[in-house]
């Protein structure tokens, strides 16, 4: 993630929409609310109302029903009496009933007035009877009453009027009970209407509170719902991570500013950081009134500023890129707080930069330097930040301006190249590589600026940058002169768009409308002064590589880390006190000392003050002064030139120093490790009095002698620089930074350092002698020679010799300078105070020469049994290529050194034809090879020797792939089965070849020169890989069985290496493991050597016995019958099984620079030929050499040209080739240029594609599309939108396509269309890809239900009451049903009705009807219907007629969805998958060990494995295609 101005706007903006949804969300949750609210409160307030009324009501109703009681009453009891009469006159029987009952009932009365206390009830249950009875009774019915019955139902008539007369009786009573009470009566029962209301309105109150309980605990869930959504919108903008990222930049930036920059510069640094500033009240809609803004303010506190408002703070990094180019615009009011913007630039970009790595140039027209008047001190302390001088004048701008563009070119050519885009990302991946950061730094833009100035500047701002060259640039308030020409304008112009534009008006700065502020505030004067002198130490420490400052001393200043910085001051106090411990006596593990004591040292304590350990410091240094006293220590794998400066007067005081550092030497370093050289050409001697009599017993140690001459000087001189030339191209080369760390990794002894002496140097040595001492003294460091000069300086009076002075200047630059003061010795130019180590005064007196030189001694014994030199380019001239003979098919190989210096060389002949190697890593296994490979190309013609080179852990090798010897035919850097397989077979091809030859041929020597057959070279690194692999097959173990028994005799030779024997040759069988008689073991445990040399130790002397137990790094022992045409070294024949030892032959570098080159030298030399021309001995026959690196991708347009050289040869070969189609869609991991599938027109023949990774199987499916352009198919696609494969086959593939489906009803008329072809007989040229085949026929099952449910009832309403996870698939996005129709809707531009509620039934009828619509105008054929079944057909019997179809799914279980079979893919490709898809997929487990980028095809017959072909537009493993179709890697830190 980059902290950009685009990302900070970004950012911004984002924030402002996040937080307008948020109000959004806000405001449709408190709309809702309130609507509901006022729902609830609106049929509270109508059920109340109604209730009331209905009370009220009732009460009015009872009134009136009280009012009319007595009424209703006296009315029934007169027509009672009424009905009375009537019986009286015409019913005998009833007044003689009344007579005789009239006493007995008169106090009866109905039962049901006694158990009833409701006199309304009762007024009803007396009318209710009143009314039953008087129909009985009415004039017009009782004659027939009485005459039809003639008292038939006498009985019956009495209990009628037994009835009548109690309800008489009734009635009476009740009008007496109620006459004089009825208004009591009514208001008991107003009052009990009164109390029923109350009770209702109750219940309709707890209901109502019980509604409004939920709606607030609803309110309040979606309160808490939307203040997630806050937090997660928030969060999606301004995630932790981010906000962790953001306050570690910004706290690590203001902490950097005071400190001195100690680290490496890359892609990802920054050189300064600014603010972009954005008020909070702009933000959203409302501003800080929005109910969001709390949410922000604690989001975002962190980078929230508040002065009256809040302000939100996004920083803004200034990487080393275009970035860091600056371009301010001024108004007239503000030119010197410009000014000061730019110096806190400079000063940012100071505290960011490795010291010794940056300059500033500063074009200052106007003000002629004034501008940076703040940096006067700093420039004067450290002119090298500045350039020489500020640039006023418009030719020395334009000078200034031309250099830094040849400087750019040169960055550009040299070291970017094509393979970086820029100095940075050279440097992530070179870690020893500091770019250097060059600024330059204009006022008054654009004056003093020509036409060629500012074409210049725009070349620097736009290519600069990438070569660490960036701009600062402050217009002058002045109009532009717009009368300049137009390329004058169009240069501004362009400067201007390169950088960031700020426009500053007042103190307010802003990049395009939005505030700025510079983050980065230049200090106080004090301050920064402090600053600056601890930049110088640091800087001078740098420069002079650890003398001012030693390494040990730097993580005091330099390390954030408290507990580092303890642990440091431990060691360092720990050095002190071991300071007179001797480390010269050691002899026997000679180890360099990294640092050497030279005595104590004064640093201002103040220098620490800002270390986060500086109280640890004082206390442990500084307890009782100003000053941290600290042990001083030279380091060895540093510069480190010493000059003592002295007056005439303090002289001794300075020899005697000299005398100090030059026992500190002999102390500390292990004797036969140093040695001195001594110049005294004015004393004759006498400043090296205390070394005479060491010097005249050991000479050797001081290069002969005290030096007392000009010519032994002058001698002496060029023998060091002699020196420095054989170490830095013999020993360091491009592999080592100095002579220290060759000698860390020395194998075979350390090499010894030298310390050069010159006393009187400015006075005594000439110009010649100064010549060479400038040679020693700026290039010996890096070799380990080292130098000490002491002495008076030259009088001003006396430097007339311009050549010499200019010579002493030259070398006092690279030394670091002491002069004497009182006791002490002061480093200049720092003004720090070093005391010398007093004890070492007195080392000549002693027995310290006496024991030194007896350590020499032991040391000079050690060295004489020492075994000799094998560098293999020092006992080889590979300076020359090689003069070579023809017929030389004997492979006779130099491997190493005898302890007596003879070397050793190794037969590849007779029964020595196959070697086994085993050694341990790093034993020098791989350094042997190459070896063996060298004497091969010094030995042997290409045309004579054919190298097949195997290497499965594919790193040995890959050296020849670019600088490939003539001599190879095969360079296999894949471990995959395939190619393994494939690398026997072609052996066992090339055996069987010459085996039809062997009746003409039985002995390869005697094969004519005339005809073409060279020797078979077979080295085979890491065979313990192969051997695996071939031990899981039979078939092969017996093929390499083969190869051995008969290879010998048909020009095969073999070495297979391997770590171990035991475990490393499981792939031989017992008979091929007896044809490899020639062993050679390296380092490794005892009881694997014995095994890989396999002789009985019988056979072996006790001196060979021992070499099992002692066998030390690099030495071998090879075990070998030695007979007629074997020699165990030159001239020596026995035949016997032999045994020797030697030490290895080695190259000097891990990069075998010497091999390299002389590998170039032969391609130069000898040319390449496609005919064998065997009298031409500067020529070779064309091997068209294959290398199969298994790290390398490659594209398919690389692949076209192979691609199309195998179609021309099956076409020339196979007459029926024409009727099939075959597929590239991988680069074979095999010996093969190209693999292809062949798909034929028969039944099933289909392809099915498994595999997770969309880009990986994206790039199968085009190179099977642009296979298909050789056979003019046509490419039709059907894909389910949401499927990534299929829409990255839409982004990538288009070119390829000539119609794309996506849509049902596109789909169901392809598929009906060729279903209907098919049935016709008629024959095409198609192949129809089909990506989410599962997902497409659920959804075309779901819509041709739907579409015929809707045809049935169109006008009413269809059901989709179905799953939505059956219809849609397993989509990503997790939405509604709803929401997909609508989404539907939008797709085909249905327009909303606008109704509040919609169904899904009602919003699919409409979709439905708009797609028949449309398939109706776009005369479509077929409705949708399930396709199921017809492409069943398609698959099953389409391909005979040319129909195929490619179908990809992600997993196995994805396809059984489909209920297809698997039969109807008679082509399975697969990536890595699981055991059990792999078994139902291939029948096999295979495909479950799959790497991640390879995939597996087979046809049930033939089975191989692929890796994709990049395409544009796609990408992997870092790996891409570029603008020209070549498939490139993005390098990536740490990588190769």
């Amino acid at each position: 993630m980059r902290f950009t101005y685009d990302f900070a706007v970004e950012k911004i903006h984002a924030l402002n929409g996040s937080i307008c949804k948020c109000e959004a969300a806000i405001n449709k949750m408190q709309t809702e609310y309130d609507r509901k609210k006022q729902e609830l409160e609106g049929r509270w307030n109508s059920d109340t109302r109604k209730l009331r009324t209905q009370a009220d009501n009732d009460k009015e109703a009872m009134k009136r029903k009280a009012e009319g009681m007595l009424e209703d009453a006296l009315r029934i009891s007169g027509e009672i009496s009424q009905i009375e009469q009537t019986l009286i006159v015409k019913d005998k029987y009833y007044k003689k009933t009344k007579d005789k009952k009239e006493e007995e009932l008169k106090e009866k009365r109905n039962q049901k007035y006694d158990s009833c206390n409701d006199y309304f009830e009762i007024l009803d249950t007396i009318r209710a009877d009143f009314e039953r009875i008087s129909r009985k009774y009415r004039e017009h019915i009782l004659p027939g009453i009485i005459n039809g019955l003639h008292f038939l139902f006498s009985s019956k008539r009495k209990e009628d009027y037994e009835e009548l007369i109690v309800l008489q009786n009734t009635i009476k009573v009740f009008i007496g009970e109620i006459k004089g009470n009825v208004n009591e009566i009514r208001n008991d029962a107003i009052n009990q209407i009164e109390q029923e209301y109350r009770e209702n309105y109750e219940e309709l109150q707890k209901e109502y509170q019980n509604n409004q309980h939920t709606l607030e605990t609803k309110y309040d869930k979606d309160i808490s719902d939307v203040a997630e959504f806050i937090e997660n919108e928030l969060d999606a903008v301004f995630n932790d991570e981010l906000m962790a990222q953001i306050e570690h930049f910004i706290s690590e930036y203001k902490v950097s500013l005071n400190k001195v920059f100690d680290k490496n510069l890359g892609t990802s640094s920054f050189l300064s950081l600014c603010y972009l500033t954005e008020s909070l009240e702009k933000i959203g809609t409302s501003g800080s009134f929005s109910p969001v803004y709390e949410f922000v303010v604690e989001k975002l506190g962190k980078i929230i500023l508040n002065i009256g408002e809040d302000f939100l703070q996004i920083p803004i990094l200034s990487y080393t890129d275009k970035s860091s180019n600056w371009y301010f615009r001024w108004d007239n009011n503000n030119r010197d707080f410009v000014h000061q913007l730019i110096c806190d630039l400079m000063y940012s970009t100071i505290t960011k930069v490795p010291v010794g790595h940056l300059c500033f140039d500063v074009i200052d027209p106007i003000s002629r330097g004034t501008s940076i008047r703040a940096y006067y001190d700093a420039r004067s302390k450290i002119p090298e930040l500045f350039s020489d001088r500020i640039f006023f004048n418009s030719s020395d701008i334009d000078n200034r301006l031309s250099a830094l563009s040849d400087y750019i070119d040169y960055i550009s050519q040299r070291i970017l190249g094509t393979k970086y885009n820029s100095v940075f990302e050279y440097a992530d991946e070179k870690e020893d590589y500091i770019p250097d950061i060059k600024y330059l730094v204009i006022f008054d833009f654009p004056k003093g600026m020509t036409e060629v100035s500012l074409e210049l500047l725009n070349n620097i701002v736009n290519q600069g940058p990438k070569c660490g060259v960036f701009a600062m640039i402050a217009e002058t308030y002045d109009e532009i002169d717009v009368t300049r020409s137009s390329l004058y304008q169009k240069n501004l112009s362009e400067i201007k768009n390169r950088c960031q534009y700020v426009d500053v008006k007042g103190h307010d700065c802003s990049i395009k409308g939005k505030s700025i502020e510079i983050a980065a505030k230049m200090p106080d004067r004090y301050v920064f002064g402090n600053y600056i002198d601890r930049y110088l130490l640091i800087r001078e420490s740098i420069k002079n590589k650890g003398l001012v400052f030693p390494k040990m001393l730097k993580p005091l200043l330099l390390s954030d880390d408290s507990a580092v910085i303890s642990d440091q001051i431990n060691k360092v106090i720990e050095f002190g006190n071991s300071m007179n411990e001797y480390n010269c006596f050691n002899v026997e593990n000679i180890a360099l000392p990294k640092a050497i004591g030279l005595g104590n040292v004064q640093y201002p304590v103040n220098l620490f003050e800002s270390s986060c350990a500086y109280e640890l410091i004082t206390q442990k240094f500084a307890k009782y002064s100003n000053f941290a006293v600290m042990p001083f220590s030279i380091d060895l794998d540093d510069d480190l030139n010493i000059m003592i400066l002295s007056d005439e007067i303090q002289i001794e005081k300075a020899v005697n120093f000299s005398h100090n550092i030059l026992w500190s030497f002999f102390a500390s370093i292990p004797a036969s490790a140093f040695k001195t050289c001594i110049i005294d050409i004015e004393g004759h001697g006498k400043n090296a009095i205390p070394f005479i009599d060491f010097c005249s017993r050991r000479p050797d140690v001081f290069y002969g002698g005290v030096v007392s001459t000009h010519d032994q000087a002058k001698e002496c001189l060029k023998e060091l620089v002699k020196r420095i030339d054989e170490i830095s191209f013999k020993r360091l080369g491009s592999k080592y930074q100095n002579l220290c760390e060759y000698n860390e990794s020395a194998c075979y002894g350390i090499e010894p350092i030298t310390l050069l002496v010159v006393y009187d140097f400015a006075k005594e040595l000439n110009s010649a002698e100064l010549a060479e001492l400038q040679k020693v003294v700026y290039n010996g460091n890096r070799c380990g020679i080292y130098t000490l000069l002491c002495g008076t300086d030259i009088p001003d009076g006396e430097r007339r010799d311009s050549v010499k002075m200019a010579a002493i200047d030259s070398v006092k630059k690279a030394c670091t300078i002491l002069e004497p003061v009182e006791d002490l010795f002061r480093l200049m130019p720092f003004n720090v105070m070093l005391q010398p180590r007093e004890q070492l005064l007195n080392f000549s007196s002693g027995d310290f020469v006496e024991r030194y030189i007896h350590s020499l001694d032991i040391a000079d014994e050690k060295e004489r049994n020492k075994a000799p030199e094998n560098d293999y380019t020092v006992l080889f001239d590979l300076t020359k290529p090689p003069v070579y003979k023809r017929e030389n098919k004997k492979i006779h190989l130099p491997y190493g050194i005898s302890a007596d210096g003879e070397l050793y060389y190794c037969d590849f002949e007779k029964d020595n034809f196959a070697a086994s190697l085993c050694g341990s890593s790093g034993s020098g296994k791989s350094t042997l090879i190459h070896a063996l490979i060298t004497g091969i190309l010094m030995n042997n013609h290409p045309d004579d020797v054919e190298l097949w080179l195997a290497d499965f852990k594919m790193k040995e090798f890959r050296r020849y792939v670019k600088n490939r010897p003539p001599h190879i035919k095969y360079i296999l850097l894949e471990e995959s089965p395939d190619a393994v397989y494939d690398f026997l077979e072609r052996m066992q091809a090339k055996l069987s070849e010459r085996e039809r030859m062997s009746n003409a041929y039985t002995d390869l020597a005697k094969v004519p020169i005339t005809q073409y057959m060279p020797l078979i070279f077979v080295i085979i690194d890491e065979f313990s890989i192969m051997s695996q692999i071939i031990n899981r097959d039979e078939t092969y173990k017996l093929m390499l069985q083969n190869l051995l028994a008969k290879g010998r005799a048909l020009g095969f030779r073999f070495l297979f290496s391997s770590q171990t024997f035991t475990t490393g040759v499981t792939g031989l069988t017992a008979t091929a493991k007896k044809q490899i008689q020639m062993r050679l073991a390296m380092k490794n445990p005892q009881e694997e050597i014995a095994e890989t040399i396999d002789m009985s130790r019988t056979l072996m002397s006790e001196e060979q016995r021992r070499w099992l137990l002692t066998l030390p790094k690099y030495y071998i022992l090879l075990k070998k019958l030695v007979g007629e045409g074997s020699t165990v070294s030159e001239g020596k024949v026995q035949d016997e099984i032999i045994l020797t030892r030697a030490k290895g032959l080695y190259f000097p570098d891990e990069e075998y620079t010497a091999q390299n080159k002389y590998i170039q030298m032969i391609t130069d030399t000898y040319k390449v030929n496609d005919k064998y021309l065997p009298t031409d001995i500067y020529s070779y026959k064309n091997k068209n050499s294959v290398a199969v690196d298994g790290s390398v991708y490659y594209s398919f347009m690389e692949a076209t040209a192979d691609i199309e050289k195998r179609l021309e040869y099956i076409k020339q070969h196979d007459s029926y080739a024409a009727e099939s189609v075959r597929l590239f869609v991988g680069c074979p991991r095999s010996m093969q240029r190209t693999a292809e599938i062949v798909v034929d027109n028969e039944f099933e023949e289909n392809v099915i594609l498994f595999g997770t990774d969309a880009e990986l199987c994206t790039s199968v499916i085009l190179s099977a599309m642009a296979s298909l352009g050789y056979a003019d198919s046509t490419v039709s696609v059907i894909g389910y939108s949401k499927n990534r494969v299929y829409r990255r086959v839409n982004e990538t593939g288009k070119k390829y396509m000539v119609e794309n489906y996506a849509r049902e009803e596109e789909i169901c008329n392809l598929i009906h269309e060729i279903k209907t072809a098919i049935d016709n007989g008629t024959a095409d040229n198609l192949f129809l890809f089909i990506m989410g085949l599962d997902v497409i026929l659920k959804n075309i099952q779901f819509m041709s239900k739907a579409f015929d449910r809707h045809k049935k009832n169109k006008g009413s309403s269809i059901s989709l009451n179905v799953d939505e996870s059956k219809v849609f698939g397993n989509d990503d996005e997790n939405i509604s049903l709803m929401d997909k129709i609508l989404r539907e809707k939008t797709e085909l531009g249905i327009q909303d009705s606008g109704d509040d509620i919609e169904t899904e039934d009602s919003e699919a009828e409409e979709v439905l009807e708009r797609r028949s619509a449309l398939t109706s105008n776009n005369e479509v054929k077929s409705d949708i219907y399930d396709i199921r079944e017809d492409l069943e057909v398609i698959l099953n019997e389409g391909p005979r007629l040319g129909y195929h179809v490619f179908t990809y799914f992600r997993s196995y279980d994805e396809f059984k969805q489909t209920k297809y079979s698997l039969d109807c893919f008679k082509h399975k490709i697969t990536f890595q998958c699981s055991t059990d898809d792999s078994r139902s997929i291939i029948s096999k487990s295979t495909a479950s060990t799959l790497g991640k980028m390879a995939f597996l095809y087979t046809d049930m017959q033939k089975t191989f494995t692929m890796r994709p072909y990049l395409h544009q537009g796609l990408y992997w493993d870092d790996w891409e295609v570029d603008k020209m179709g070549h498939a490139v890697r993005n390098q990536t830190e740490g990588g190769d």
